[in-house]
């Protein structure tokens, strides 16, 4: 699988820059060995005691990150390119092999009430799911806001008429078609 990066959209995109004088051999150890890895990855006074590194395109990518407290942050990801020593690029919505993650993906700013379950989901910034909702094979729209108790992914009849569903099962959810649902 080769990556296409994209073209940088300075109206749309922010991106981090920091150029630092050391051989690009050095920080590609740093990044692919796994003892290595484990010295820096975390702010201390985090930890990273495992790390495994299958480095190949496809290949798992997965930490551990501990707090001082004995919380745990278990992350596995897959590599989507690898360039010796000029390009490594991987991604956490992808497992190895590039399947796709059977958990949710959320991000940014979404806020989950008490009692959901939230299944096999990706689910946009900024939205708000209230309590007792059940959402499985769903794409949530960013900003949106899930009423408390809908349920979404487990009648495909009722899916089909309330919301863009595709013949696979998965399920868009926007603001507008809750708005709809309302009214």
């Amino acid at each position: 699988m080769t990556f296409t990066p994209h073209t940088i959209d300075p109206d749309l995109d922010l991106e981090l820059v920091r150029e630092t004088d050391v051989a690009p051999e050095l920080v590609w150890r740093a990044w692919t060995e796994p003892e290595l890895l484990t010295q820096w990855f975390t702010p201390k006074p985090w930890e990273t005691p495992v790390v495994e590194v299958d480095l190949r395109p496809g290949g798992k990518f997965h930490t551990v990150m501990r707090g001082p407290g004995g919380e745990e942050n278990d992350n596995t990801g897959c590599f989507l390119e690898v360039i010796p020593n000029e390009r490594l690029v991987w991604t956490g919505a992808l497992g190895p092999g590039f399947r796709p993650q059977t958990g949710p993906l959320l991000f940014t700013g979404v806020q989950v009430h008490s009692y959901c379950r939230i299944q096999n989901a990706v689910v946009l910034p900024y939205v708000d799911i209230g309590r007792y909702a059940r959402l499985a094979n769903v794409i949530v729209d960013r900003g949106v806001k899930i009423p408390a108790g809908l349920v979404v992914g487990e009648d495909p009849e009722d899916d089909a008429r309330r919301f863009r569903r595709t013949s696979r099962g998965i399920c868009l959810v926007t603001q507008r078609m809750l708005d709809r649902l309302d009214g």
